[in-house]
C-alpha cells in the first residue's frame, strides 16, 4: 500500500513539474479548495538511532467553520479532515 502512494505522489509530481496549469481556469469556490498540511521531525524512540516522522492534515475548504468571537478574535474548526501520519523504519 505505502508503495502505492509513493508511485502515485512521483506520479503527480512529474505532472506538476511538466504540465502548464491554466490558472485562468482555477476555481475560487470553498468546495473546490483542498488545503494541505504537512510537518516532519527527528523523534528520540530510545533505540539506536533516531527515526523521522511525517504528519500531514488534508481537508476541503468548505469543511472549515469560523465564527467571531464575542472579544473580536476569529475562531476556527475543521468538521471533517483526515489525517496521515508515518514513522520511517530506519
Amino acid at each position: 500500500m505505502w508503495e502505492d502512494y509513493l508511485r502515485q505522489a512521483k506520479e503527480a509530481e512529474e505532472w506538476l513539474s511538466t504540465h502548464k496549469i491554466d490558472r485562468r481556469r482555477r476555481s475560487h469556490a470553498p468546495e473546490d479548495i483542498i488545503v494541505i498540511g504537512t510537518d516532519g521531525a527527528f523523534l528520540d524512540t530510545r533505540e539506536e538511532s533516531w527515526k523521522e516522522t511525517k504528519l500531514g492534515l488534508c481537508y476541503n475548504l468548505k469543511d472549515m467553520y469560523t465564527w467571531e468571537c464575542a472579544n473580536g478574535d476569529i475562531g476556527r474548526r475543521i468538521t471533517k479532515k483526515d489525517l496521515v501520519a508515518y514513522i520511517s523504519k530506519s
